[in-house]
């Protein structure tokens, strides 16, 4: 197996749907499977998955790094591609982010929403854009657990997702990565996400939660230890 392609969920057969039948379109020619960390979801998530033909592993603990954490240990392929399950991914994206690797055991894109306004699009295109380049070469990398993309073997020599933590775990592994052959934005990877979370909490606690949540654990190696979900 080429790739793995791994998804968290918990309760989610609104959007689940849409992000894998985004997936079964790809345009990448190697072989690829979808494995799901599903935090004990009470709807009809895990049937949804399985009828679209992927794995699912069933994680007691429904924390996004756990249910991240259980499904690249079942994972099969020799690159492990991490993504949400709210996201609709392009025909190119799998192929466009494998190609951001290059020497590197770590690479990650960017994030446009795909139900968003015309505001919102252009931030995400251009200030998230420039400041994931920015933290990037400023050795800070910022990375969306939606659309990450790391070794297997490198994974496993970091010790995997830290299962302790509620949020930052993307944040948390690729600071791990860099020290084993580096960490590279690609910003040609695009995967297109679901502006629930920023609608949910409104945009000024979604900003203010998650740039502290960055500055945060860049300067301590902690991250906040609550994260309010949305469905």
């Amino acid at each position: 197996m080429d790739v793995s392609i791994i998804i968290p969920t918990l309760n989610e057969e609104k959007y689940i749907g849409q992000c894998l039948e985004s997936i079964s379109k790809q345009s990448f020619s190697g072989s690829y499977e979808v494995v799901v960390g599903d935090g004990m979801s009470a709807d009809r998530t895990v049937a949804i998955c399985e009828e679209y033909g992927a794995r699912v592993l069933t994680e007691p603990k429904p924390t996004i790094a756990a249910g991240r954490d259980t499904a690249c240990r079942a994972a099969k392929g020799k690159i492990i591609v991490s993504t949400d399950a709210d996201i609709n991914a392009p025909r190119e994206w799998l192929e466009n982010i494998i190609a951001g690797f290059g020497n590197h055991v770590c690479t990650y894109g960017n994030i446009i929403p795909y139900d968003g306004n015309h505001l919102e699009q252009w931030v995400c295109e251009n200030v998230v854009g420039k400041y994931m380049w920015l933290m990037d070469k400023l050795g800070k990398p910022v990375p969306a657990g939606s659309n990450l993309a790391f070794k297997r073997k490198a994974y496993e020599k970091a010790g995997g997702f830290n299962r302790e933590i509620v949020t930052a775990e993307d944040l948390d592994l690729t600071k791990r990565l860099a020290g084993l052959g580096g960490v590279a934005y690609n910003p040609n990877a695009i995967v297109y996400v679901s502006m629930r979370r920023v609608r949910g909490w409104g945009y000024h606690n979604y900003v203010k939660f998650h740039v502290s949540n960055a500055v945060k654990y860049h300067t301590t190696g902690k991250s906040h230890d609550s994260y309010e979900p949305i469905r």
